[in-house]
């Protein structure tokens, strides 16, 4: 569905709020070939926000910071653990020799 934010809602600001509660707005889903949402069971989630437009934009470049963040540490953390395969299985065959 699209969401239509009501006027002073900055739209990064419900972004980070919708993915912040996708856990349970993923318990909604309904149906086993092709799971979908429906709407009436969205018209009953709250969210709560502040009402000054600052404080949103301040909340959402925050936590889009947080998310660049992880992802960079989450992609340092996959290429240690290829490195360390890596080299796990070359010191086992004897491709490379520690003195």
């Amino acid at each position: 569905y699209a969401v239509k934010p009501k006027k002073g809602v900055n739209n990064l600001f419900l972004y980070q709020v919708l993915k912040s509660k996708q856990n349970k707005i993923m318990t909604f889903r309904v149906g086993s070939g092709l799971p979908n949402i429906q709407k009436k069971s969205l018209d009953n989630l709250k969210i709560k926000m502040p009402n000054e437009s600052k404080e949103q934009i301040a909340i959402a470049i925050f936590l889009t910071t947080a998310d660049n963040a992880i992802k960079i540490l989450e992609k340092k953390r996959n290429m240690l653990t290829d490195q360390k395969k890596y080299l796990l299985n070359n010191l086992v065959t004897g491709k490379i020799r520690v003195p």
